[in-house]
């Protein structure tokens, strides 16, 4: 089953209400893995944020490092209940090497690279109106694309 946005969520991330909805169809035990590549450019109160976990047991949030910090690396990580990843661990083939969670650890704590990251993004609203203007087609986007 795919889940996508609607046009009134711009077409780039699902209100909060629309995923809850969403949630609340599928059977517990069905395993929902939620791709947030992008989850940092989103600044919007409507976005469904990571808290969400504790009111579903069956979701898997997975996350990276390399959208956001402009990384050519790849470094992702997961979220979601202690059980699930008990359950990862068992199966997993991958695991990170000790420099990739150095790098995963400062890019947490680099909260000046995230300001100045999120200053740069906003500027996306000239391109918008740019776009208008030309009466080009597209989707609004929260992100740096």
């Amino acid at each position: 089953m795919f889940f996508s946005p609607t046009q009134q969520s711009h077409g780039t991330y699902n209100r909060r209400d629309e995923f809850e909805r969403f949630l609340k169809k599928i059977p517990a035990d069905v395993l929902i893995v939620l791709d947030e590549a992008y989850f940092e450019y989103v600044d919007c109160a409507e976005y469904p944020t990571a808290g969400i976990i504790i009111r579903s047991s069956n979701l898997i949030l997975l996350r990276t490092f390399s959208r956001f910090t402009g990384w050519r690396l790849r470094l992702g990580y997961g979220i979601a209940r202690p059980e699930i990843i008990t359950a990862l661990h068992r199966v997993r083939r991958l695991s990170m090497s000790p420099p990739g969670t150095g790098a995963g650890l400062g890019a947490l704590e680099d909260h000046e690279f995230t300001k100045r990251t999120r200053i740069s993004i906003a500027r996306n609203g000239a391109r918008h109106r740019a776009l208008r203007a030309l009466k080009i087609p597209f989707l609004p986007s929260l992100g740096n694309f």
